[in-house]
């Protein structure tokens, strides 16, 4: 294939046919006739401006096929597919290195008769283009960053194998086909990985929510915990006073119970283990009958017991002094 640039961006002044202007638009305009076939016919390429001796209408060679129109960059190029080996080596070999339009700015439609603007109607390779600062024809094989689907072996002889029209129209088909499915891929592959980042976000929310939860569950269950053991706690404590251990000595068990001191495991003599607490309430426990508060002297009118008349006494010192008794601990 070739690639012929014939129109750029920009303003010329010409001597016969005044100002020619090459616009966005008129690029635009002039692709949409090609595509649509305004002209009737595919524009062809030849060698200059000059039609040829013959004397017949339409006697003009083509070196080649506009194929299709592309516009990059601002500059208007034709897809031109040749029709010999030697207009491939016009271009390559740089004999002909620049290119010039033959177009009706205003063209007349054959079968409506109705102008529908600028229609290309042949490529002319030239080295004295009318249009300055064009880029070069080239011919795309010599690209090597270009992919073809047509590559065929030579045959025995040497000679590379001769293809007609519609064979390379075919794998021209082939190729639009292959580039359109690459298009598509890519396409698919940027939508899936769209997709996978939305699905990922979507996840590490759902995991941050889940850990949140098992967070607040956890203090749910050690708030409960802790209930639960100042419940039994409660009830340990209201036994032994019942059993006469001394509140004093009661309240602080509950305190070293209800402390973090109080889970520490202490090994024994005899090999078993315990916590700091339980040993606390066995030696309580232990303590001897006469050491211990009757239930019966709580609200007797009896005379008091020598330990009782202890801590009657204690109580008034810690109360002369502005202190007080709460469950039977002394503040000051």
């Amino acid at each position: 294939m070739l690639k012929i640039p014939f129109f750029r961006l920009g303003s010329w002044k010409h001597p016969a046919y005044g100002t020619i202007e090459g616009t966005k638009e008129m690029f635009t305009k002039m692709v949409d006739n090609f595509k649509q076939n305004k002209l009737g016919r595919p524009p062809f390429v030849r060698i200059g401006h000059d039609k040829g001796n013959s004397t017949t209408f339409g006697g003009v060679e083509a070196l080649g096929w506009v194929t299709d129109l592309v516009e990059e960059d601002g500059v208007l190029y034709g897809l031109a597919d040749p029709t010999t080996e030697q207009a491939q080596e016009f271009v390559r070999n740089k004999q002909y290195r620049f290119a010039s339009a033959e177009y009706e700015p205003n063209y007349i439609d054959k079968e409506s008769g109705l102008s529908v603007g600028p229609v290309l109607t042949a490529i002319s390779l030239t080295n004295e283009p009318f249009l300055t600062k064009l880029p070069e024809a080239v011919v795309l094989s010599d690209q090597p960053d270009l992919f073809f689907m047509d590559y065929q072996l030579a045959d025995n002889k040497g000679d590379e194998p001769k293809m007609s029209f519609e064979e390379k129209g075919i794998l021209q088909k082939l190729s639009e086909m292959f580039t359109g499915f690459m298009k598509k891929t890519e396409e698919v592959h940027t939508t899936t990985s769209t997709q996978l980042a939305d699905v990922s976000q979507k996840m590490e929310q759902q995991i941050k929510l889940a850990q949140d939860q098992v967070e607040y569950f956890k203090k749910q269950a050690e708030t409960a915990e802790k209930a639960r053991k100042l419940s039994d706690i409660e009830k340990e404590t209201a036994e032994m006073v019942a059993a006469g251990i001394p509140p004093v000595m009661v309240n602080q068990y509950k305190e070293i119970a209800l402390s973090e001191e109080g889970s520490t495991v202490v090994k024994l003599s005899d090999g078993t283990e315990t916590t700091s607490a339980e040993s606390m309430k066995k030696m309580l426990l232990s303590l001897p009958q006469d050491n211990r508060i009757s239930m019966g002297q709580n609200g007797s009118q009896g005379t008091p017991s020598d330990q009782e008349k202890v801590v009657l006494a204690a109580q008034e010192d810690v109360i002369a002094i502005g202190g007080r008794v709460e469950n039977g601990k002394f503040i000051i």
